[in-house]
């Protein structure tokens, strides 16, 4: 199924929906959760919203079809790192890393810590530093990876990480993390290299949200509510339900004050008469 989802077939549905509907916005997203996250922030009809399964399938079918009223939503990933962008102007992107990292950073945190933490053990931990703090320097090191397997071509593989490292009280070890990593990735080689590539990495010069990834700090937030911060039983901290939750905690007023929402009421006015917006 999966291998008949190309630019090409992607290009040709886009062309078919514009053909039923001329003046209606067409949205290309990069998966499911994005499908899920949109449909509740935009006035878009849901059939209107394309799953590409995949930010690369998103890009080549924009270049297929780089028109007015087709608008591609997807994550920055390392843009703001890497200092790379896109010429096209139907192409907006989230403010940080991913849309899980905005949704971190928003008030559908907060929303879900009164819902699922203990007050008193969130308290004991913000003697020290915010739990937003403490979820995100349990990623950096993780976060770097992804971005030295990116840019050195490693190719490791990083979905269906069981997470380990992490340990009970969110305390990673780098080398622990090259090693999980590397083994779940079948690679026996190049460690050093990806442990020199951590080790002189300069942290201070980049934002933390740009570098982790939100499914990381989704699963470092499972852990710490199962102990650092909450009580939860595991089987309620899963990573898709967190997700979900935190979908659900992210309202209209939290997307408004993002840029991606900016860029996408600069994206309508130069784009008349095709809406997204409520």
């Amino acid at each position: 199924m999966f291998e008949d989802i190309t630019p090409e077939a992607l290009a040709a549905e886009v062309l078919f929906l514009r053909a039923q509907a001329p003046e209606s916005s067409i949205v290309l997203l990069e998966g499911d959760s994005d499908v899920r996250l949109f449909q509740s922030l935009l006035d878009v009809d849901i059939g209107n919203l394309v799953n590409c399964f995949g930010k690369e399938n998103v890009l080549r079918t924009i270049d297929l079809i780089d028109q007015g009223g087709v608008l591609a939503i997807v994550d920055a990933d390392f843009a703001a790192i890497l200092k790379t962008g896109y010429t096209s102007q139907n192409i907006v992107q989230s403010d940080f890393h991913d849309f899980e990292v905005v949704l971190f950073n928003s008030g559908a945190l907060d929303r879900l810590l009164t819902e699922d933490g203990s007050r008193e053990k969130i308290r004991a931990v913000q003697k020290t530093k915010s739990v937003r703090e403490l979820l995100i320097n349990s990623c950096l090191h993780l976060g770097c990876l992804r971005l030295y397997s990116q840019t050195s071509g490693s190719d490791l593989k990083f979905k269906g990480l069981r997470y380990r490292f992490f340990g009970r009280k969110l305390k990673v070890d780098p080398d622990e993390i090259v090693k999980e990593v590397f083994d779940h990735s079948l690679k026996h080689t190049g460690h050093d290299e990806a442990k020199a590539f951590i080790k002189n990495f300069s942290f201070s010069t980049v934002d933390p949200n740009q570098l982790v990834c939100g499914h990381d700090l989704i699963a470092a937030l499972g852990v710490a509510l199962q102990s650092l911060i909450g009580s939860r039983n595991a089987a309620h901290c899963a990573v898709p339900e967190l997700e979900s939750k935190l979908r659900l905690g992210f309202a209209r007023e939290d997307f408004a004050k993002t840029r991606t929402y900016a860029d996408i009421v600069a994206w309508e006015q130069r784009n008349p008469p095709f809406r997204v917006l409520h």
